[in-house]
């Protein structure tokens, strides 16, 4: 089924996706629909924007043992309770960071979820912003030593496509090694 996301909750239609829904599931998303008085379109959108409460980008700390002066005295910490692990998961979710993680920007985005939810970059994503960060002349220096930069939004949001083809030629040339005889 195809369906055209349209301003439920937005007033743009620049999208296109195509889902398959076995027909219990259609069935019952245009119940809910007509129960909320939107379009099939419309609700969807509703329900994936709703959706986004729950998914969260938070990552769990793994609990550190704390050990005594003996190494046999270990001792885990407390676990946190339910309502704290809720209250952290919340924070992090894609609805509480839709507009950090949203930009028009292809770059902006990448590295919006590089600071919040760097286990969600693919390999190619992390090698990409390595790539970035390796140019200097995408970079904006801080400070007199140039110890610190910035990347250069405008300028990388301006030549992203040749800086795209300039990294997609080094990966292939760095899968495909050509042989010295």
């Amino acid at each position: 089924m195809s369906l055209k996301i349209q301003g439920a909750l937005s007033s743009q239609r620049t999208e296109m996706i195509a889902v398959r829904l076995e027909p219990r599931l259609r069935y019952l998303t245009e119940v809910a629909a007509i129960a909320k008085g939107l379009t099939l379109s419309a609700y969807v959108e509703f329900a994936l924007q709703e959706s986004f409460k729950s998914v969260t980008l938070r990552v769990p700390p793994e609990p550190e043992p704390i050990y005594g002066h003996d190494l046999n005295q270990v001792t885990m910490p407390e676990k946190p309770s339910d309502e704290e692990e809720s209250v952290k998961n919340a924070a992090m979710s894609v609805a509480n960071l839709a507009d950090s993680l949203w930009r028009e920007s292809e770059f902006v985005r990448l590295q919006s979820r590089f600071i919040h939810a760097r286990h969600t970059l693919s390999k190619e994503d992390e090698e990409l912003l390595h790539y970035l960060h390796s140019r200097d002349d995408l970079k904006i220096p801080k400070s007199p030593s140039a110890d610190y930069y910035k990347l250069n939004r405008e300028k990388i949001d301006n030549e992203w496509g040749a800086i795209r083809a300039a990294f997609a030629s080094q990966q292939h040339k760095k899968s495909n090694p050509t042989k010295v005889k």
